[in-house]
């Protein structure tokens, strides 16, 4: 049956395409460039979304971290104040009260830098007798 059919088929001409099936055909190939056109533009497009919203994630989580340390850095100094006013600070320096206890701790100090000098000296004198007697 094949050796019957086989001259059949090569004795047809080749097919010729009409010209409407050609026309679909182009415009199938134009509707689907521009379908992959539109595409890469919307993944493109979605990429930049990405990084857009990426970036922006960034900056409000800085931000929100700025904000915290902030509040962190009000609330300390809203602290130093309260203790401030509670320990009575302001009168304190009003009467000098802290350059009186600053001149006592200096005077303590100077008082033991003097006994220190006086030993000191006493000492050299002692050593410079001793010094002129054993050459004399």
């Amino acid at each position: 049956m094949i050796d019957d059919i086989l001259p059949l088929l090569t004795a047809l001409p080749p097919p010729q395409p009409t010209h409407a099936a050609l026309n679909q055909l182009a415009n199938l190939h134009t509707l689907t460039s521009d379908l992959l056109q539109t595409l890469t533009y919307l993944s493109d497009t979605l990429h930049m979304s990405r990084q857009t919203t990426t970036t922006a994630t960034r900056r409000l989580r800085s931000a929100r971290e700025l904000v915290a340390e902030m509040r962190r850095e009000q609330d300390l100094a809203d602290e130093g104040q309260a203790w401030l006013e509670r320990g009575g600070w302001a009168d304190k320096l009003e009467r000098r009260e802290g350059a009186r206890v600053c001149g006592e701790v200096v005077g303590g100090f100077e008082e033991v830098c003097n006994g220190w000098r006086e030993r000191l000296v006493a000492q050299e004198r002692i050593e410079a007798q001793m010094g002129v007697s054993v050459v004399a």
